[in-house]
């Protein structure tokens, strides 16, 4: 999906969200930080998590993005990490 002009996202999560970047930039505030987002970062959101997104309007944000939960919900320290980069290695 590419976001609209102007597109912005706010949200306090009820469920989980694998949420992918495949092109475009912009930032994301995540559990107090703020993060570049851009083709291949993964933000593996979490339910009650708050979340700020923006896109650079001139390089607007193409995003995939998958909500799930679990029936039986694994310990914290079991799940991936919020950030994830995926990166080719060039040669």
């Amino acid at each position: 999906m590419q976001c609209e002009s102007g597109w912005a996202w706010r949200r306090r999560l009820p469920d989980f969200d694998l949420w992918a970047v495949t092109s475009g930039n912009g930032v994301a505030r995540l559990a107090g930080k703020s993060i570049r987002v851009l083709a291949g970062t993964v933000l593996m959101l979490r339910p009650g998590d708050e979340v700020d997104i923006d896109q650079d309007e001139n390089d607007r944000l193409h995003v995939g993005y998958c909500h799930y939960d679990y029936r039986n919900r694994p310990a914290a320290r079991l799940l991936a990490p919020r950030v994830v980069s995926l990166t080719e290695r060039r040669a």
